[in-house]
């Protein structure tokens, strides 16, 4: 029978079964005294950003990932939850090879299953670097769940996906007008009680978009890095693909800003989730 942690048979409870996406990226849920939630990732190739380091969309959904398990282990798991609004700073990508952990736990709880939220502070960063590579701060709302009784060994864990790079990890597929498709697959669903697409796919979605749509727009001029994150989870994603469109709110020299909508079926006017993405030079 496979070892499970106490972290890891609550989620497998309030999730109906193990989150497929975690998963791919090789996850492994702990239990940190002081802590409500950690996390470990491998920094292999299927997570490369293109340059050697870290891809921010992995960071993301580790943070978002971390935070929102952590929402549910502080409850014992008594409820379930749903990403609301998630902000996140990045730092310094970390670099492929060491692998990446991630910690959480909840600043403030409010109200009651289907009327309350959690806030959540968490962070990443290589296993051998004392300084976070990114910070982030996520709003759950909470979610009755029902008791479900599990079997530890009813649930191994799904082989790590291996990739060339993170974008090819995600298949983004380029389409008109710098918008950015994400294919579905199965692996992306999130919470399959649901079911509902992973929000960290969602928010690594976003910023691939803004990413490609500013690199495409300052090419040859001194590079922006992303510095902020800030997404807002407005709509349960569906088990269909996802379009990313940019919508540029400054372009500067030494910053920039660029806003982004994610939506499913055609339908612009309804996205299910949306980022705000600010570029500094440094």
């Amino acid at each position: 029978m496979q070892h499970m942690s106490w972290t890891e048979i609550g989620v497998v409870r309030a999730m109906h079964g193990r989150i497929a996406h975690d998963d791919e990226l090789g996850m492994r849920y702990e239990d940190v005294p002081g802590r409500d939630c950690g996390i470990t990732m491998p920094a292999g190739a299927s997570v490369d950003g293109g340059d050697g380091c870290v891809a921010e969309g992995a960071l993301a959904t580790l943070l978002d990932t971390v935070s929102g398990i952590g929402a549910m282990a502080h409850m014992d798991f008594k409820e379930s939850v749903a990403t609301l609004d998630l902000r996140i700073d990045y730092f310094a990508r970390p670099p492929l090879g060491v692998p990446l952990r991630a910690v959480s736990g909840v600043t403030h709880k409010a109200g009651a299953p289907g009327a309350g939220s959690l806030l959540v502070a968490a962070e990443a960063y290589g296993t051998d670097a004392p300084l976070a590579a990114a910070r982030a701060t996520g709003r759950f709302i909470r979610r009755p769940m029902p008791e479900t009784e599990i079997e530890a060994g009813n649930y191994p864990s799904a082989p790590l996906r291996q990739a060339r790079d993170y974008a090819a990890l995600m298949a983004f597929r380029e389409s008109v007008a710098g918008r950015i498709v994400l294919p579905f697959r199965p692996g992306l669903v999130g919470n399959s009680s649901l079911p509902s697409l992973h929000g960290g796919a969602v928010a690594a979605h976003l910023q691939e978009c803004g990413n490609r749509y500013l690199a495409a727009q300052t090419e040859g001029a001194a590079p922006l890095k992303l510095v902020t994150a800030h997404f807002s989870f407005l709509r349960f994603g569906r088990s269909v693909d996802v379009v990313a469109r940019p919508v540029p709110v400054r372009l500067g020299r030494g910053t920039a800003t660029v806003e982004v909508d994610a939506f499913q079926d055609g339908s612009e006017d309804r996205p299910i989730a949306r980022g705000l993405l600010t570029f500094a030079a440094g």
